[in-house]
């Protein structure tokens, strides 16, 4: 659920723009993990993109 969260809050603010057309910078995440579990996490954003991505908005 956070990264899902985490992935839509990504994609809205990173495709705002304020009335005046000033675009608004992207959303910057830094994860701190244990390096083995990378793979893992990286599979689990990606599905969750995907979801994201083919899912109505």
């Amino acid at each position: 659920m956070l990264f899902r969260t985490l992935l839509s809050a990504g994609r809205r603010w990173s495709y705002t723009r304020k009335p005046d057309s000033t675009a608004l910078g992207g959303l910057v995440l830094v994860l701190c993990c244990d390096p083995a579990a990378v793979p893992s996490l990286r599979e689990r954003l990606q599905s969750c993109w995907e979801e994201l991505i083919t899912t109505p908005a």
